[in-house]
């Protein structure tokens, strides 16, 4: 088979779709990086900002294999919210959707299903929370980023 210059766009349109409403439960405002976020609002809200690294390819005889990397960096206001959990509880939600395959839809092309993202089995980690606490003490703010490991095979 030959490389998919459709899929990275795929992909982050499948994870914004899945991972928007589980956001908005949590009033945090959705951003993919690089695509519909105004970087002077970052520091305005809560926000979730969506990054994706990949696809590395691996060419295979019959199956090609595709590996991304997934990352939602959460940025905390302190001053925005009251509750001293709702980051945690944030970024435990984004996992806990993450841990689950992510069906990936051909999006302007009928958008029928042409894979899902599962969790990549050569991963050590496949899903990982950091926090990063307040990373700036004039600004109040807090960040915490899930990561997940993906594979699909098409």
């Amino acid at each position: 088979m030959s490389f998919n210059p459709n899929l990275q766009r795929y992909v982050i349109a499948s994870l914004s779709r899945i991972l928007e409403p589980v956001l908005d439960t949590q009033t945090y405002e959705f951003w993919v990086e690089s695509i519909d976020f105004d970087e002077s609002e970052i520091l305005k809200k809560d926000n979730a900002v969506l990054r994706i690294v990949g696809p590395d390819w691996m060419p295979g005889s019959g199956v090609d294999i595709y590996r991304f990397e997934v990352v939602v960096l959460f940025t905390d206001l302190l001053s925005h919210n009251g509750n001293a959990y709702s980051l945690i509880t944030a970024a435990g939600k984004v996992a806990e959707t993450l841990a689950n395959p992510i069906p990936v839809q051909e999006w302007g092309n009928g958008e029928s299903l042409l894979g899902c993202l599962d969790l990549d089995p050569q991963a050590d980690e496949p899903i990982r929370l950091v926090s990063y606490g307040v990373i700036d003490k004039d600004t109040r703010v807090k960040q915490q980023s899930v990561i997940a490991k993906y594979e699909i095979r098409l």
